[in-house]
């Protein structure tokens, strides 16, 4: 189906059917920023040798927000950049480790509770061993943001350029 327009009216035009364009670009864009939110979900289950998951804080401190011109996927999680990018050796506070050994390693072995003196030497040990550990090595990166980036950066490529050639776009040459 064809349109007549007339000279004095094809800046119009054009503009009209440019800001159609934009304004599905933009939701399109911002379709596959949520997307990403999935890419960071699988890519923090997939990392080895160990997740970078606790209590699912980190986990739970992405989201996206929606600006005028696309999208903004991110995290406000303080230690982000530590499980990103890694650390160089530093003796870390042991109170934090302490408490996160004594949270994971309730039940030992045959998969019998400890008593409670003995759970408390134990993550005790695990502590010091892990505070020694990153004194003598630093965190290793894990780089969960980036490898979502890939399958996201893939998603919004397919994205985009399933909208050509849908009316109001211009078909691949």
């Amino acid at each position: 189906m064809s349109r007549r327009t007339t000279a004095d009216a094809l800046p119009d035009e054009l503009m009209r059917r440019f800001e159609l364009q934009k304004q599905t670009v933009l939701r399109t864009v911002q379709e596959q920023a949520l997307r990403g939110l999935h890419h960071v979900n699988v890519a923090i289950r997939e990392t080895q040798p160990h997740q970078p998951v606790d209590r699912h804080v980190y986990e739970a401190s992405f989201s996206v927000e929606k600006t005028a011109d696309g999208a903004l996927l991110g995290t406000d999680c303080p230690y982000a950049p530590i499980i990103e990018y890694g650390t160089r050796p530093f003796w870390p506070p042991f109170e934090p480790l302490f408490d996160w050994a004594f949270r994971k390693f309730r039940v030992w072995g045959d998969g019998t509770a400890k008593n409670p003196d003995e759970r408390f030497a134990d993550a005790w040990k695990i502590a010091k061993g892990t505070q020694a550990a990153i004194a003598r090595r630093g965190l290793q990166p894990r780089h969960v943001q980036k490898r979502a980036l890939i399958p996201a950066k893939r998603d919004l490529a397919r994205a985009l350029s399933n909208l050509n050639g849908k009316p109001g776009f211009a078909k691949p040459s």
